[in-house]
């Protein structure tokens, strides 16, 4: 088996239908699932070689039409490698699967098909379908408990990636510490590796910045030692660890993971997440007073997420972009559309913490240009007091400045004092 399908890799695919053919005979259930099981290996290492073997599955999925499980395996597996790289396809593929197992009842793959669904539709936003299919998934595997323990793994870094994403941030550190130690106990090196990220970067969102330089390094420095070596995931360690020394003013690292990570995403042949890249070092020409390159950063960022239908990144772009643009010119007039539809896409997306950051935009350019009973009705009425607390700490300021423009002289005192109070506890987490 292993040398039949060595032999169909290695073709040419213009010769596969030919080959195909002639080799009808060999071919069953177990050619895709080899198949399936070698395009797994390759997904984070070799993307071009893990998207040739799953086409190959395709192919021989094809050669079977009364094997509905070889095409479900072969959907599968495709799927996979689109997740990283077309994760609307991915969502496609995953739910034609889904179909066939249903039909026969397979609660397992029903499970692990559902867990994988939640991180395609994290990725495009459609957050309603991913805890949808994370209720699925969580109480199918709570029903075959004795199963591999990966399965579990995965389902809980999905679900802590679905939680970060919609601002439950407390909630998404207690499910990656469980799943972290349970990969841990059972030597699962690149999902415990990939959890620490995704706690790296969920303490970050929650100012506990002191503790994530290190969580970063040693998950890069475990993979580094795998073979073959998770470049895909590395990439992804070198984009957090550049968007810390960013944010930490460590300017010449920052610029080096960044370059790192574009090369390993380059490498890998993922788009999209080369688009996180430009995003992460517009921030970082923003932070350097380097406006108008940081707007132009934005605006590829913008256009290469909206390529990709990555609706919440490229509002995050968007909302970035208008940042920018109100510290060039305030006057621009572009600025009030840009920020009704950033405003407008969180909304819809369900979004509150973003939404709160994209009023508090809105905010800063009616005070700047002093419409302040609209600035004023955006910190009061729109806005959604529940919100993690830099926001607060940035409400509060805001409202104090407010307040002295309006003569409120006491009512900007209780706002200065608040924030001052409140960025004692934030800043107690970033020494």
């Amino acid at each position: 088996m292993d040398d039949l399908i060595a032999e169909l890799i290695d073709l040419p695919e213009a010769e596969w239908p030919g080959w195909l053919t002639t080799h009808a005979s060999r071919l069953s259930l177990e050619t895709v699932a080899r198949l399936k099981q070698r395009s797994d290996q390759f997904i984070k290492s070799d993307s071009a070689r893990a998207d040739r073997i799953s086409r190959a599955a395709i192919a021989v999925a094809e050669q079977l039409p009364t094997e509905p499980i070889a095409r479900a395996l072969a959907y599968w597996a495709r799927g996979n490698w689109a997740v990283y790289r077309r994760p609307e396809e991915a969502v496609d593929l995953y739910q034609k699967a889904l179909v066939v197992y249903e039909q026969i009842g397979d609660s397992e793959a029903i499970a692990r098909l559902s867990s994988n669904l939640i991180f395609a539709c994290t990725t495009l936003g459609r957050f309603a379908d991913a805890l949808a299919f994370a209720e699925r998934a969580q109480r199918l595997l709570e029903e075959i408990a004795a199963g591999p323990v990966i399965y579990r793994v995965n389902f809980g870094m999905n679900y802590g990636l679905l939680l970060y994403e919609c601002g439950h941030y407390q909630e998404a550190l207690d499910v990656n510490e469980k799943m972290i130690a349970l990969a841990r106990d059972h030597g699962l090196q690149e999902e415990w590796a990939e959890l620490q990220v995704n706690q790296a970067f969920t303490m970050a969102a929650m100012g506990r910045l002191a503790e994530c330089e290190q969580l970063l390094i040693d998950s890069r420095q475990r993979l580094e030692q795998l073979t073959p070596k998770p470049v895909l995931t590395i990439a992804r360690i070198d984009l957090n660890l550049g968007d810390y020394y960013s944010a930490t003013a460590n300017l010449s690292a920052a610029l080096n993971h960044f370059r790192d990570a574009s090369k390993g995403f380059q490498e890998e042949n993922v788009a999209m997440d080369y688009a996180t890249v430009l995003l992460y070092e517009a921030n970082l020409l923003k932070r350097l007073g380097a406006l108008r390159e940081a707007r132009r950063a934005y605006d590829r960022a913008y256009q290469a997420f909206r390529e990709y239908n990555l609706t919440q990144y490229a509002a995050q772009a968007l909302l970035a972009g208008a940042a920018v643009r109100r510290e060039i010119n305030p006057a621009d007039p572009e600025l009030p559309e840009m920020l009704n539809r950033a405003c407008d896409m969180f909304t819809n997306l369900q979004l509150p913490i973003w939404r709160n950051e994209t009023l508090l935009e809105q905010a800063r350019l009616a005070f700047l240009l002093g419409n302040y009973a609209q600035a004023e009705a955006l910190l009061t009425t729109a806005w959604s007091a529940d919100t993690v607390l830099h926001l607060t700490i940035a409400h509060q300021l805001l409202w104090g400045r407010l307040r002295m423009a309006q003569g409120d002289e006491a009512g900007a005192l209780t706002a200065f004092t608040s924030a001052l109070t409140q960025s004692q506890i934030w800043c107690s987490h970033l020494v």
